[in-house]
Formats: structure tokens, C-alpha cells, sequence
């Protein structure tokens, strides 16, 4: 063979591939963060920046953007502590109120040099984690109460105290009447399963459980005697019914906020009676709810039934357009429809024209064809159920959702889809935090995004993303992968830019995020870092064939033409070139980093090898790269 040097390109297929070995993935990209494929080619993502300086209590489960009537646009979001509204600049607490409790003067006191106010109120029935409003007591030693929600930090059976913002100027009491808010009981953030085999330590003993008023004792095959209570996270559920806001956290009643109120009014439940005392029947339990998208029902999942009991497995909607009646009568549209497949309705997902519903189990398209019978619910996929309550996305009349192994798309009919990451991304997830999987659309690429908590994170800590591209060789679909720090997603369809519930870099704090925005090419202004990395590939020299099968020649290798697109003053990447003479040889050489910056040329180097990868990283603040093919100097080296 001519042992000349030759110009060889180098390629590789617009989609990270991770289920196989990287020697058997050869034509793919392999590991990566950060990136996504357009035309085929790789390309960092753009970065995110805070909506607001202010922090928020909690990790945000649910978010939502949406108009009202006059074109205000508003963005909400839930927490396992509170409901907020963004609007003009500013955050509202529109938390539900349990209860509205006047104090008496002398019953709110501070201290010298403390940040804790001192409340007493006899049976208040809060605890540690609840907050209360103030809604008068305006400023007492230099703190300020009115307006403020605070967090219990301590309790009596007749008294409290809040962590204020500032330490008090001296021991002060209200001289006046106080009044305040309780806000609905907060959630938990970290889920607690109950007891069931696999709950407790292997060849542990043990004692006796009660279930259902029956007591069992232990032994093999037996319960764990953890607990057999499951806490669930708080988890909301947002939607907009009219220009008025929707809201249910699962497990409770269903609130609503009303525009013509103004964001500083909280949302209210909505009524169970009439003005004339006649029951309207809206659920008082609730797991989940949305509304169909043009017929106007309100729709609840996993709720108490018609007789006032909680049936997991029903779904209930309101009379059309009217958020107050539920009851069934021959002049409304409200019913109720039981579902057979599954042990519990876990949430639901409006396309334009339909709803789908999803159980542990199985998923249900919803359609609304009018009186006598108002929807026409089908069994569409079984073995096919929702992992949690927004684990599940619409892109148009797509729908798409994570199971407990799959991915999946209806489109029609229910479809696996397939995943080039699946096992990555199954074998890396906290099965324990499955709730807080949480599913987005980024329309502007084409993209649907989980988040997830990885094995090692109590929190979502990384995404898996589904580029559906348009069915052409032009876009092809790919999978990608990276960590994040997003709880919640919201699509720029209201706003210029994705909105996002997340952790800031910089200072740990939750807060409400810009995600994508254009030109940002930072996490939270600082240097974001991203990388792809290919798979092990035999090195070629010259056409494959006969007489030249890829991997039989060591190949030697002087020079590497890099093509990049950048953006940014600073912009530039660095190139690591791996080489090994076996796959599963242990020794390998690695050349680099190389610098690599719009004016540059080439990379000169001298490397042996039968394969090899290539890594791409950067890390330099505003930059924007994209990759087409490499092209490297090549000559055979004998078969040594």
C-alpha cells in the first residue's frame, strides 16, 4: 500500500449513541452536554439567565405561561411551599388561604437583635415549613410584616415564630390588631415510599404491620415495617380556564385566580355551593387538573366521585364553560367516567383538538363530542403508563411521554420511540424521585426535553432531549443528553423566551430562569461549559474495501483541519484527539487540548493508532460553536 499522505474526512451521524460500546457505536457521537444537532450538524445550546435577582421557597413542580383578556401576560408557577404569579416585573403570593386570623394587641412581638417575630394564637394548627401572610402590623423594630409571607420556624401548641428579613431595633409588641393569613399546609419536596418488599435492609426481621386495621405479622414475603404511608411531593397542576388561572396541588381542593382581582389577590377555592346553599359538587380531592382546550371543561384526575369518595381511578369534568358546577343534570354537561386500566389516573395533556389521560398502566384520548355524553374516552395504549404528573408533553397533535422504561408518541396510535440513549438514561435515573421527571417543548428546534433527577441527585440534575426534526435527511431526529439545573419548563410561546423554574450557579437559590434566550451563550453569566465526544472509530485511509478493510493498518496521523462556525468575541474550542491500537486495549494516547478559534488553520500532531475518538469542549463565556466534519492528514503505518 502507497504510503503517501492522504486527506481523509471524518463524519459522524447527528445523534449521541449510547447502547452499545463505543467501539460498536463507530459512525456516532458517543457522550456529549449541552448540545443539539442541527442539519444534521452539532452545535452548542444556548444559555439561560435569571428572570429576577429575587429567590422563591421551594422547588418549582409546575409552570405556566399565559394572556389575559387585555393582554397582560402572566407566569405562575407552584412550589411544595407556595403558588406564585409573575406580572410587570414584580412576584405575587397568590397562595390559597387555609384560614384568616385576627390578633389582638400584644399578641406579635419582637426582640433586640432578632430575627425571629414571636406570634401567639391559641389551636393555630400550623407547623414547622407552613407560611403565614401578613396582611397588616406594617413595620414593628425596623421589620417589616405587612405584605411579607413568612415560613414557621418553630411551634407551640399556641404560638409560632417566622425567620424575618431583618433583625428587629428593639422588643416590640403590635400595638393594634393584626391580621393575618394562613396559607394552605406545604408539601415535602422528597418523596417517602411506604412499605413493600424491597423497604427495608435484606435478612432483617420483621415485626408486626397493620394494614387496613388488619395486623400482619412479619416474616419473608411480609411488608417492611418502614411505614405504610407513602409521602408523596407536593406536585401543582396549572392551567388557564378563560384568563383566570387554575390550580390544584394533588391530593386537594381546587383553587382559582381571578385576573379581574388583580395579581395581589390570591387565588380562592373554587365554591362548592351556590348563592342559593344548593351543592354544585366540585371534587374535594383532586390529583390532577386541566382544562380541554376548546370546548372549555374542567378536568380533574383522581378525585371523589359522585357519592363524595375518592376513586383514583375517576376523572370528573364541569359543566361547559362554568368552573362552579359539577353535578350531573339533564342541563349541564358535567359527568364523571371511571377508568379500568391502571391503579391511578397520573396526569393528562391537551393537544389542540383532544386530552390525553394516563394511568400507572395506560394512556386514554379524550374527545368531546357533545350531549348526551359530552366526551368519548378510548383505551389507546396499554403497558404503556405515565412515570409522573408532567412527565408527559404535547407538541401540537403529538404527544409525548416517558414510561418506567420507554419513551413513547401518540400520533394517532401509540408508538415506543425509539432511543439511541435509553439505556443511558434508565440505568442513570433516581427511581425513588421519579415524580419530579418533568416534560417541555422547545419549538423553536423541534425539541421535547425531560428532566430528571440522575441516580445520585434527589433533584432534577439532568435532560434527555428528542429532536423529532421534520422527517427529511435535512433534519433528521437525534437524541442528546446533559445536566441542568430546571425543575420546570414552560415554552416561549407568551414570552420571548422559554421560562424555567431552576437552581442559579452562582448562588444555590431557586429562581424563576429565561431559558434560551437569544444570544446568551451563559449560565447565569457565567462560562457554560459544553462537549461531544464520537465513539472509537477505525481510522481510514482511503476507501474501504478488500484489500483495505477499515482497522487493519496502524495509521499515522500529522495534521487536523477543524471546521467550526463561531459566534462571539472570544469564541473558541479546544480538540482532544484519543487513539488506541485495540478496542479494548487499555493504553491509549491522547493529544491536546488544541485551541481552536475561527482563524484557525490547522493542528499539526503526530499520533499512531487502528482507532480513534474525537472531543470537542468549551468553556469560554459567549461562546457559540458549530461543528461540521474534520478532515485529517493520513498515511499508512504497517500492521505493527
Amino acid at each position: 500500500m502507497s504510503t503517501d499522505s492522504i486527506t481523509q474526512r471524518i463524519s459522524f451521524n447527528p445523534t449521541i449513541s449510547r447502547e452499545a460500546t463505543q467501539y460498536s457505536e463507530e459512525g456516532n457521537w458517543f457522550d456529549g452536554d449541552k448540545i443539539r444537532f442541527r442539519k444534521g450538524k452539532a452545535q452548542n445550546i444556548r444559555g439561560y439567565q435569571k428572570k429576577l435577582n429575587s429567590t422563591f421557597a421551594g422547588k418549582g413542580r409546575d409552570i405556566i405561561t399565559f394572556r389575559g383578556l387585555e393582554g397582560k401576560r402572566y407566569i405562575s408557577w407552584g412550589t411544595e411551599s407556595l403558588l406564585h404569579l409573575y406580572y410587570g416585573g414584580e412576584v405575587f403570593d397568590i397562595t390559597p388561604v387555609s384560614a384568616s386570623v385576627s390578633l389582638a394587641a400584644g399578641n406579635v412581638t419582637t426582640s433586640t437583635g432578632s430575627f425571629y417575630v414571636h406570634v401567639s394564637n391559641a389551636g393555630h394548627g400550623r407547623v414547622v415549613g407552613d407560611y403565614v401572610a401578613f396582611v397588616s402590623s406594617s413595620i414593628m423594630a425596623g421589620v417589616t410584616l405587612q405584605g411579607n409571607t413568612y415560613r414557621i420556624t418553630s411551634i407551640g401548641t399556641n404560638d409560632f415564630e417566622v425567620s424575618a428579613q431583618s433583625s428587629a431595633s428593639g422588643n416590640v409588641a403590635n400595638a393594634a390588631t393584626s391580621f393575618v393569613y394562613y396559607n394552605i399546609a406545604s408539601g415535602t419536596s422528597i418523596g417517602t415510599a411506604g412499605f413493600g418488599y424491597g423497604a427495608a435492609a435484606y435478612n432483617v426481621a420483621r415485626a408486626s404491620v397493620t394494614v387496613g386495621g388488619v395486623v400482619t405479622l412479619g416474616g419473608w414475603n411480609a411488608p417492611a415495617d418502614t411505614s405504610d404511608i407513602e409521602i408523596e411531593i407536593r406536585q401543582w397542576s396549572l392551567d388557564v380556564f378563560g384568563e383566570n388561572l387554575l390550580a390544584t396541588v394533588r391530593g386537594g381542593r381546587i383553587y382559582q385566580w381571578v385576573e379581574d382581582n388583580g395579581p395581589q389577590k390570591r387565588a380562592v377555592e373554587v365554591s362548592t355551593t351556590t348563592t342559593a346553599g344548593v351543592s354544585t359538587g366540585v371534587p374535594l380531592q383532586n390529583n390532577f387538573v386541566l382544562v380541554s382546550p376548546r370546548d372549555r371543561h374542567a378536568i380533574t384526575l383522581g378525585c371523589t366521585d359522585l357519592t363524595g369518595t375518592f376513586d383514583p381511578m375517576v376523572l370528573r369534568f364541569s359543566d361547559q364553560a362554568n368552573i362552579d358546577e359539577w353535578t350531573p343534570t339533564v342541563s349541564t354537561t358535567a359527568d364523571q367516567i371511571r377508568l379500568g386500566d391502571g391503579s391511578k389516573l397520573i396526569g393528562g395533556v391537551k393537544t389542540r383538538d383532544a386530552v390525553m389521560v394516563f394511568s400507572d398502566t395506560a394512556a386514554y384520548a379524550m374527545q368531546f363530542v357533545g350531549p348526551p355524553f359530552t366526551f368519548n374516552v378510548d383505551l389507546v395504549g396499554s403497558n404503556c403508563g405515565l412515570v409522573a404528573p408532567h412527565a408527559a408533553t404535547a407538541d401540537n397533535d403529538l404527544v409525548f411521554w416517558m414510561g418506567i422504561d420507554n419513551f413513547y408518541m401518540f400520533d394517532g396510535s401509540v408508538k415506543i420511540l425509539p432511543c439511541s440513549v435509553r439505556n443511558y438514561v434508565f440505568s442513570d435515573i433516581n427511581f425513588d424521585e421519579l415524580d419530579k421527571v418533568y416534560a417541555g417543548v422547545n419549538q423553536e428546534f423541534q425539541e421535547i426535553v425531560w428532566l430528571y433527577p440522575s441516580a445520585n441527585s434527589s433533584e432534577c440534575d439532568k435532560y434527555v432531549l428528542f429532536g423529532r426534526g421534520d422527517g427529511t435527511s435535512v433534519e433528521p431526529p437525534y437524541w442528546s443528553y446533559g445536566t441542568g439545573i430546571f425543575t420546570a419548563w414552560a415554552d416561549r410561546n407568551i414570552f420571548d423566551s422559554i421560562h424555567t423554574t431552576g437552581t442559579s450557579v452562582s448562588l444555590g437559590d431557586q429562581f424563576l430562569i429565561e431559558n434560551e434566550p437569544k444570544g446568551v451563550y451563559t449560565a447565569d453569566a457565567q462560562a457554560m461549559h459544553s462537549f461531544i465526544e464520537s465513539t472509537y472509530f477505525d481510522i481510514p485511509f482511503g476507501p474501504a474495501g478488500p484489500n483495505n478493510p477499515e482497522g487493519d493498518f496502524i495509521i499515522y496521523m500529522d495534521r487536523i483541519i477543524p471546521d467550526f462556525d463561531f459566534e462571539g468575541t472570544n469564541a473558541q474550542t479546544s480538540i482532544r484527539l484519543t487513539t488506541k491500537r485495540f478496542p479494548q486495549s487499555e493504553v491509549s494516547v491522547t493529544k491536546g487540548p488544541y485551541t481552536v478559534r475561527a482563524s484557525t488553520e490547522k493542528i499539526s500532531l503526530r499520533v499512531r493508532g487502528r482507532q480513534a475518538k474525537i472531543r470537542v469542549d468549551a468553556s469560554i463565556a459567549g461562546t457559540s460553536w458549530r461543528l461540521a466534519d474534520f478532515r485529517v492528514d493520513v498515511q499508512s503505518d504497517g500492521k505493527r
